[in-house]
């Protein structure tokens, strides 16, 4: 409805991917309204809310490069290798700009600042699939490992593994989940749609994984009962992924 409306009075293309340009968008206000709210210096219980929901950006923003991350695995071999190069300048270049215009001393350039954070996350999936495509049953599998690892773990255990690789806000794991979430979604979602069986059981099959830390480890702590940003708990990967993905699959 929507598109049709852009198309005939805005004469916009309505070819492009319009869930995925609403989720940049959202995620792009959010943005701005979290480090303007970081300015006001006293908040009631509803600016936390606010201040909360706001911070939840860079989760839309590492979906939606999930997504895309299979547009460009599709490419030819020297173009990938060519945009990698380019995003690596690209990513140095502002964690040079963090370092020190906001005199952020870590000791070290190399940080996975939000942009670096994306290029690491495009070398692996490089690697990943330099020989071959792989299906998307091989990255639901890695996923729901994942995912289980980190539910039953104590926040900010695994963080603290991989920052002690790469410092930086965004460790390359947990935070990678999102990234995860977007790309398996961005391949899988046509298949799954045609094949109700394979859907059903894959469903059922993230209900028992997710059940299973429910059951055995509600009583310590674990990651999975908490909405946690940092560091990240799998409660907060959970709520904002699928989040994410209603957002994305919004009938517009």
């Amino acid at each position: 409805m929507i598109k049709s409306l852009l198309k005939k009075e805005f004469k916009i293309d309505t070819t492009r991917d319009v869930g995925l340009d609403l989720l940049r968008v959202i995620a792009l206000l959010l943005m701005v309204s979290i480090h303007y709210a970081r300015a006001i210096p006293t908040m009631d219980m509803l600016g936390e809310i606010l201040k909360f929901i706001g911070e939840s950006a860079p989760a839309f923003f590492f979906f939606a490069f999930g997504v895309t991350l299979n547009i460009f695995l599709k490419k030819p071999i020297n173009e990938r290798i060519i945009r990698l190069i380019l995003f690596f300048y690209v990513a140095m270049s502002h964690n040079i700009y963090t370092c020190f215009v906001f005199n952020f001393k870590r000791g070290t350039i190399f940080l996975t600042e939000f942009l670096f954070f994306l290029w690491l996350c495009q070398v692996i999936f490089f690697i990943i699939e330099f020989q071959r495509e792989r299906s998307y049953i091989f990255y639901i599998s890695f996923f729901l490992a994942f995912f289980a690892v980190i539910s039953m773990t104590k926040l900010g255990q695994i963080d603290q593994i991989f920052k002690y690789l790469i410092q930086g806000p965004f460790p390359i794991f947990p935070w990678i989940a999102f990234v995860l979430f977007g790309f398996i979604y961005s391949r899988s979602i046509n298949e799954l749609a045609s094949n109700k069986p394979i859907f059903a059981l894959l469903f059922l099959f993230v209900i028992l994984v997710t059940a299973f830390p429910l059951l055995f480890f509600k009583e310590h702590g674990m990651s999975l009962f908490l909405l946690n940003k940092w560091p990240l708990s799998a409660g907060y990967i959970f709520v904002f992924g699928v989040l994410s993905i209603f957002i994305r699959s919004s009938p517009i």
